[in-house]
């Protein structure tokens, strides 16, 4: 509804035009002037035959009707202007939730992505401990193999050395009782015996 208030007259400051959209309002017209309505009233008096004083008592019940009437329109403005005043409020009150919520929203926005970088940042920083500890595994896994490999050289030449101190003993057994067959008193003993017993002592000794 539109609210719309003019009224007309002489006087300063009297006349005002008033028009705003207010919810479930009447619209109030006020365009005649107060001497049209004065002069209207009396010549409505004198023509239904009364008198000038007649006239000028209808007259003044015109003028107090169209106080009244003024009065109740200014009290329509007033609740009108305390209503706009409210939804004013109310307004500012939502604009403001709306603000603070997508003031808040935003944080949450930043929170959130603050959060993913800090968990990727973790999830590269686990990643780089596992490849290192992979890393470890492997340094560990490829010494271990050199120093098998190492070992196992190791073995290769004292089987050599040994196999050649072996050699070494048992052509010095074969010499010695070859020697020893043409020694008297060890005619009779076994010389494999001895040859066997010589082998074992290198082969101890090495």
């Amino acid at each position: 509804m539109i609210l719309s208030l003019t009224i007309h007259n002489n006087a300063p400051g009297v006349r005002a035009k008033m028009s705003r959209a207010i919810p479930e309002q009447p619209v109030i017209v006020f365009e005649t002037s107060v001497e049209d309505q004065l002069k209207n009233s009396m010549e409505a008096t004198l023509a239904r035959g009364g008198t000038k004083t007649e006239g000028a008592v209808a007259s003044s019940k015109e003028i107090e009707e169209l106080k009244a009437k003024t009065a109740a329109a200014e009290a329509r403005i007033a609740v009108a202007e305390a209503r706009i005043a409210a939804a004013e409020a109310v307004l500012k009150e939502q604009l403001r939730a709306v603000n603070e919520a997508a003031e808040a929203k935003a944080q949450a926005a930043v929170h959130k992505e603050q959060l993913r970088a800090a968990n990727e940042a973790a999830e590269a920083k686990a990643q780089a401990a596992v490849h290192k500890d992979q890393l470890r595994a492997v340094n560990e896994a490829a010494e271990a193999k050199a120093q098998a490999a190492a070992a196992e050289v190791v073995l290769v030449v004292h089987k050599e050395q040994l196999r050649a101190a072996n050699e070494t003993a048992e052509a010095k057994a074969k010499a010695e009782v070859s020697e020893a067959e043409d020694i008297p008193f060890l005619k009779g003993i076994s010389l494999r015996a001895l040859w066997s017993e010589e082998v074992r002592l290198w082969t101890i000794q090495a």
